[in-house]
């Protein structure tokens, strides 16, 4: 999945973890978002939609222009890569891992490239993108089904005489008793 930096790996106590414990979820996230630069761009792309913010096929094939199969299928494929190096690599994923985050933050700080002010945007940031993601996308499937579904909660009707009479009918019919197992 592409060329790696190489920290050293270096012990941390239980204190030490507990003081450093920003800036190891500092390295964790810019870990992550690492993993993420080893896809390609559009396997990133497909990802991040569809894998991270849960986007249905059929908006994200709209947003990056290819048929709703071939992203089900680019996602698939990019999911596999992803766990595919996770399960190997990272101690978060499977115990039997080396890769540990308090480890690699340790050499990081010890590198001079973790420090209190390197994660100065900490603070800042207060929801995880699975806190927003839920949200946001069912906000997104409500304005882009409400627009077709408005169309139709929109149609005049005709008002029937008879309603009694056409609920029995349709409670009749032997195709719609088979369904409900009436």
């Amino acid at each position: 999945m592409g060329d790696r930096i190489s920290i050293n790996d270096e012990e941390m106590t239980i204190a030490e973890q507990q003081q450093y414990s920003s800036q190891i979820d500092f390295v964790r996230n810019n870990c992550m978002t690492s993993v993420l630069l080893c896809l390609d761009r559009q396997q990133r792309m497909v990802l991040i939609l569809g894998g991270i913010f849960n986007i249905r096929s059929n908006v994200g094939a709209e947003i990056l222009e290819i048929t709703q199969e071939n992203f089900r299928k680019q996602l698939s494929r990019a999911k596999a890569d992803l766990i595919q190096f996770m399960d190997n690599k990272c101690g978060l994923i499977n115990p039997d891992n080396p890769c540990r985050c308090h480890k690699k933050t340790k050499g990081m700080i010890k590198e001079g490239l973790v420090s209190s002010e390197t994660n100065q945007f900490y603070n800042s940031v207060r929801e995880s993108i699975a806190s927003v993601a839920q949200q946001k996308n069912e906000q997104l499937n409500y304005l882009l089904e409400h627009r077709y579904f408005d169309l139709f909660t929109n149609q005049p009707y005709k008002k029937l005489k008879d309603k009694q009479g056409l609920a029995t009918r349709i409670l009749a019919d032997p195709m719609v008793r088979d369904l409900f197992h009436l």
